[in-house]
């Protein structure tokens, strides 16, 4: 992603995102080493999406965060 020429738009997607997440209670940012013995935290990844209109130009990027479950 990085040194794309629409990497500005993925970041905003992905900030957008994030901002969501805490907003609604869903995510909380831990530092892991205050992370409780028995306690684990789960990853995430994103997931982009390019909404485009009829002529095919792109008129949205979309980033969704998810599980990450390759751990």
């Amino acid at each position: 992603m990085f040194g794309r020429p629409d990497e500005g738009k993925w970041v905003a997607a992905m900030d957008k995102e994030v901002i969501k997440m805490i907003g609604m209670g869903t995510w909380e940012i831990v530092n892991t080493s205050t992370i409780p013995e028995g306690c684990s935290v789960i990853n995430t990844c994103f997931s982009f999406k390019v909404k485009c209109d009829n002529e095919v130009n792109t008129t949205e990027c979309r980033a969704r965060a998810n599980a990450d479950v390759r751990q």
